[in-house]
């Protein structure tokens, strides 16, 4: 229906998408801020859902708000769909969390939650039942392509290592905790 409006010149806007979230202001209330930053943090072991050995894109919070407002500012930005910029080539789950663990000092072992067990868990939980909804992101390829955006603004978005070395200071820094 967005979309409609948009190309009807009935709504100004724009879409702006992202792959999951990591970094300030995510922290430990991402998925991955749960599954990994927080434990490695915390000196427990990270879990990853399904399969870790399949590509999955991450957005940098910093990146994606500084994208947000450029494209606020940016009339040619509206009437279009933009993907936030994201980090490519998207590694895996497993190295992405390898990277985690190498900054926090923490350990190389990875949980993998099978998805039986994610479902049976949805039973008793609705935050894991909200969750399982989204579980294609982890058994199939999950790669965000920003090259759209990259180009319009000559935007370089942020190395996997350096975002996740500026999540763990600000975690660190901000004590989150867990809800």
């Amino acid at each position: 229906m967005l979309l409609d409006e948009m190309k009807a010149g009935n709504v100004k806007a724009l879409i702006a998408r992202a792959a999951d979230f990591y970094g300030p202001g995510a922290g430990a209330k991402s998925v991955i801020g749960v599954l990994a930053f927080d434990k490695l943090i915390k000196g427990k072991t990270p879990q990853a859902f399904i399969n870790a050995d399949l590509a999955h894109s991450y957005s940098f919070t910093t990146d994606s708000a500084k994208a947000l407002y450029i494209l606020s500012q940016r009339d040619e930005a509206f009437g279009q769909t933009w993907h936030m910029p994201t980090a490519s080539p998207a590694l895996t789950s497993r190295e992405f969390i390898r990277l985690i663990a190498k900054h926090t000092n923490g350990t190389k072992k990875l949980q993998v939650v099978p998805k039986f067990m994610l479902q049976i868990m949805s039973l008793f939980n609705p935050l894991i039942k909200e969750l399982c909804e989204m579980l294609y992101q982890n058994e199939y390829t999950y790669v965000f392509d920003s090259s759209k955006f990259e180009k319009a603004f000559n935007f370089k978005p942020t190395p996997y290592e350096q975002g996740i070395k500026e999540t763990i200071e600000w975690m660190k820094k901000s004590e989150v905790k867990l809800l």
